[in-house]
């Protein structure tokens, strides 16, 4: 193993990646964020060993050639959730009706950017779909990430609804998970990690992923289910 890995990542893998490295003694270098902005540094170039990011985006990365087609693994799965500070009881969310109910009468609803986040367009995408984009508005935090967007909800006074995905909820021990998006509006993103090709160590980014990919214990807890059709 390499003296220490480079990655950059979706901050819905962060909590789990800092797991696997410390298992292993293994050194990171490791920054995480809004995976579009993520996938914009490694297009650009940006010299890293391990890259994690939704599927699609490695997928697109590796036919442009910026990460090594035969090194893609998935890691998992994970669905959309809305948090509420630890101590606040948490609203219902279980269905269409209920979801909208709780997203009215939160103080501010707090979310990663849209732009670049997964979690921010799935919440733009439901209030779309529940008809209240027009009345949230005023009342919606855009943050950097989905780690900022915890953070804020977690320092909050107890009335503010955080959406962000469900393994940065779990990580958070500020946070409580009030529950995911409810049918039609649920959407589960598939995550993946696949080596650079501006990788100085390849073949330790490999056993990295591995690894990562192969602690599916720790993975359950964390918040990922297994990928469909996997690969």
């Amino acid at each position: 193993m390499a003296d220490s890995l480079k990655i950059l990542g979706a901050g819905a893998a962060q909590a789990v990646i800092g797991h696997v490295a410390a298992e292993y003694a293994c050194a990171i270098d490791a920054e995480y964020g809004g995976v579009h902005a993520m996938a914009a540094r490694v297009a650009s170039g940006e010299e890293a060993d391990v890259i994690v990011l939704t599927r699609d985006l490695v997928d697109d990365l590796a036919e442009a050639g910026a990460l090594r087609a035969d090194s893609r693994h998935d890691v998992g799965s994970v669905e959309t959730g809305l948090a509420v500070r630890t101590g606040t009881p948490p609203p219902d969310v279980s269905t269409l009706a209920s979801l909208k109910s709780a997203l009215l009468k939160a103080s501010v609803v707090i979310h990663p950017d849209a732009a670049v986040a997964t979690a921010g367009r799935s919440l733009m995408q439901a209030l779309e779909a529940l008809g209240i984009v027009a009345q949230i508005q005023p009342r919606l935090v855009a943050c950097a990430n989905g780690s900022a967007a915890a953070q804020r909800v977690a320092a909050g006074r107890g009335g503010e609804l955080g959406v962000m995905q469900v393994t940065e909820v779990l990580a958070h021990r500020g946070l409580l998970l009030a529950g995911t998006f409810p049918a039609p509006l649920g959407r589960d993103t598939v995550y993946c990690a696949a080596v650079s090709t501006q990788s100085r160590h390849p073949d330790a980014a490999r056993a990295f992923i591995r690894r990562l990919v192969g602690s599916r214990t720790l993975l359950r807890s964390a918040g990922f289910s297994p990928a469909p059709s996997g690969r």
